[in-house]
């Protein structure tokens, strides 16, 4: 995609110096450090190339301004979290942003309830815990398999 149309019309505006474009692929390692001195965050996705996960950049508590699409619009809800947007229809984002910049108090609000949607899912870890105990279970109930016969480390 040729970005120089985007980056000429914020320098146009004069508002390049209030942006941070990232048009390359962020590494999850990275989403904490780039999100961490955001006031809100834009993610304009037309479509997911791989499966997201709905709590990206969560942990933050940042607000998003986000379109209703995939694993997003099952877990943020929209005036709560963020500001759902149709993915065709930039005016309405740039509208939403204007929005969350002229109310920092609806930005602390929403963070605040990104916190409290941050603790209440739970971890990669812990659903893989979840999930290992639930098959082992279910495998003891019907006597089959290590932990049906008490083989260690089938716990």
């Amino acid at each position: 995609m040729d970005v120089r149309p985007l980056l000429d019309l914020a320098r146009s505006l004069e508002v390049e110096r209030n942006f941070v474009f990232e048009f390359r692929h962020v590494a999850e390692s990275e989403i904490e450090p780039l999100f961490a001195g955001c006031h809100a965050v834009v993610m304009p996705y037309r479509r997911d190339r791989r499966q997201r996960r709905a709590d990206d950049g969560a942990d933050i508590r940042t607000p998003r301004r986000r379109l209703a699409i995939g694993a997003f619009a099952e877990m943020l809800e929209n005036g709560r979290h963020g500001l759902a947007r149709p993915a065709d229809d930039p005016a309405s984002l740039a509208a939403a942003m204007a929005a969350l910049i002229a109310d920092p108090e609806r930005r602390r609000r929403m963070a605040a309830e990104i916190g409290r949607l941050v603790g209440s899912v739970p971890t990669w870890t812990a659903i893989a815990e979840q999930t290992v105990s639930l098959y082992r279970r279910t495998l003891r109930e019907r006597g089959v398999g290590p932990a049906a016969r008490g083989i260690s480390g089938a716990a």
